[in-house]
């Protein structure tokens, strides 16, 4: 089982500086169930997808504390107790398969939580099924705007913000991607089905920093290159350099979307003002310069200058003129 990770560690000391018999005892338990019985199995239900076990959840729960940066100090121990223990049980109910997997967790809670009186627990289990059913999915009226009906309920001695939680684990479970999500040694070895291969590439070549500092988001992107025998360029034998960044930039587009709307929902995330994006080209170990700036999308607006950013500095056309004009100087060992 996974060690305790920051956001874990003030809990604890909070939950047991208020009372050291209750709620953390509560949250220990679910986390040693989930560890135990189901993180390890949804490997298994979903074997071809990127991995969605204890590793993604802790993963989930260290963007939520970098998110909250000095936040932190200034949330109550309960309102922690439950962001943390939504984020453990968001993707539980993947052992059912995808589909709806945000709205099956309720026998899954039963087991990990004890089955106490529900009218002991019943204001927890609302707040858990609310928070995680609202990290993807559609809402009540059939739209992507599943926050939009969340407020504050009540629970064990104080109101809390549900829909809050609700948006810190929508932005933070978004932002979860990266090498630790896939295999490289199934990629190497072309393990993963064709239909698959490109999420585990995205994975593969993601990296996110936040910087609070900076009030931004940076991503990286370190994507290899391989040539065809017809001088195309490709990433992988069975993906052109062009499906990969098409759906590199719908990603961009689906996360400054996240981003904008999480924020609007969470004061949490006031802080989160834009998106650096840098593309890192590589051929045979060595970086392909491209001599482009990175790609800034924000909440700025310039009159006259509004609309996507992408396209227009990161066209495909551009990006392959630049990457075949460089490689001239490479040697074509990696040619397939």
């Amino acid at each position: 089982m996974k060690d305790y990770c920051k956001i874990e560690l003030v809990l604890k000391e909070q939950l047991e500086k208020d009372d050291p018999n209750t709620l953390f005892a509560r949250y220990q338990q679910a986390r040693k169930y989930l560890f135990e019985n189901i993180y390890p199995k949804i490997g298994e239900s979903l074997p071809n997808f990127t991995y969605h076990d204890g590793s993604h959840a802790i993963d989930v729960l260290e963007n939520i504390s970098q998110l909250l940066d000095d936040n932190i100090d200034k949330i109550t121990g309960e309102t922690l107790y439950f962001l943390c223990l939504s984020a453990l049980f968001h993707d539980v109910g993947l052992i059912y398969g995808r589909d709806d997997h945000q709205k099956k967790i309720n026998d899954i809670y039963n087991d990990a939580c004890g089955k106490e009186s529900i009218q002991k627990i019943g204001n927890e289990k609302i707040i858990i099924s609310k928070a995680v059913e609202a990290h993807s999915g559609k809402s009540m009226n059939n739209t992507n705007d599943t926050l939009e009906y969340l407020g504050e309920l009540p629970g064990y001695s104080e109101p809390i913000n549900v829909m809050e939680i609700a948006a810190i684990l929508r932005f933070a479970d978004e932002l979860a991607e990266g090498g630790q999500r896939t295999s490289d040694y199934f990629l190497a070895r072309n393990k993963y089905p064709k239909n698959s291969k490109i999420f585990h590439r995205y994975s593969q070549s993601y990296k996110s920093i936040i910087s609070n500092k900076n009030n931004r988001l940076v991503i990286t992107y370190n994507i290899g290159l391989l040539l065809s025998n017809t001088n195309e360029l490709l990433i992988d034998p069975d993906i052109k350099l062009k499906t990969f960044l098409d759906f590199i930039y719908q990603r961009i587009i689906k996360l400054d979307d996240e981003r904008k709307y999480c924020r609007y929902y969470c004061q949490w995330l006031d802080r989160m003002k834009e998106i650096s994006i840098d593309f890192n080209f590589w051929y045979e170990s060595e970086r392909v310069e491209i001599g482009l700036p990175p790609l800034i999308l924000s909440d700025k607006i310039i009159p006259g200058e509004s609309g996507r950013k992408i396209e227009k500095l990161y066209s495909y056309s551009n990006i392959d003129n630049i990457l075949h004009e460089n490689l001239k100087t490479f040697s074509k060992e990696n040619v397939l």
